[in-house]
């Protein structure tokens, strides 16, 4: 009798396939576990997979300071009992290193173990948002430090120093200025009219010229 062996094999390979995926399954979700219990899943599952990622410049509000809804320009957000205003905006969701960024944050090697609580006051000087379907997680971050803080928790994390370093570096790089954005319309039309008036001579026969001191405040 002859064995056909080509649905055996397929069979086997699929078979493989299957045991190695469970296995990467298990393995990532083993790496995360403490991750996940700090963050719980709805925010875990946005942190990894959220269309939109926006990197956050903070700035501490002090006490008495004007309330938000008086900020209608102004995005705030409170930080361990210490509002902070948004003061720059940038979209990372297509940016260079973020998948590496996302999986850092998900993993329990990334950070000292457990959670901290109290201590010194952290400096917030940046967040990252993750945005889908409307709802949004925020981690703030104390670069000086290496702590990581999800904004809605009593209790922070405590970043690797080479977790930390990577960090600091890649976030103070995104936050350089980019390329400079076309100018608007109205835009153009006044930076042409300050160039005409920069340049345009002074009429003839007014018996004055134009000195460097006034130049210099054209």
């Amino acid at each position: 009798m002859t064995i056909r062996r080509g649905p055996w094999v397929i069979v086997c390979i699929f078979s493989l396939a299957l045991a190695m995926a469970a296995y990467a399954w298990q393995l990532q979700r083993t790496r995360g576990r403490q991750v996940l219990a700090y963050l719980g899943w709805e925010h875990a599952e946005r942190i990894a997979r959220a269309s939109s990622v926006e990197l956050w410049a903070l700035r501490p509000l002090p006490a008495g300071s004007v309330p938000a809804d008086r900020m209608p320009a102004t995005r705030t957000l409170r930080i361990a009992g210490v509002r902070h205003a948004m003061v720059q905006r940038k979209d990372l969701s297509r940016a260079p290193g973020i998948v590496h960024a996302r999986q850092a944050l998900l993993d329990d090697a990334s950070f000292h173990w457990p959670a901290a609580a109290g201590g010194a006051p952290a400096t917030w000087q940046v967040a990252l948002r993750f945005e889908q379907d409307g709802r949004e997680t925020l981690l703030a971050f104390d670069l000086n430090r290496g702590l990581v803080r999800l904004t809605d928790k009593n209790m922070s994390l405590a970043l690797q120093p080479a977790s930390a370093n990577g960090f600091r570096r890649y976030l103070d790089e995104q936050r350089q200025p980019g390329p400079r954005e076309p100018m608007t319309g109205d835009a153009r039309r006044r930076s042409g009219a300050r160039r005409m008036t920069r340049h345009t001579p002074p009429p003839r026969g007014s018996g004055t010229a134009a000195t460097p001191s006034d130049e210099a405040n054209l």
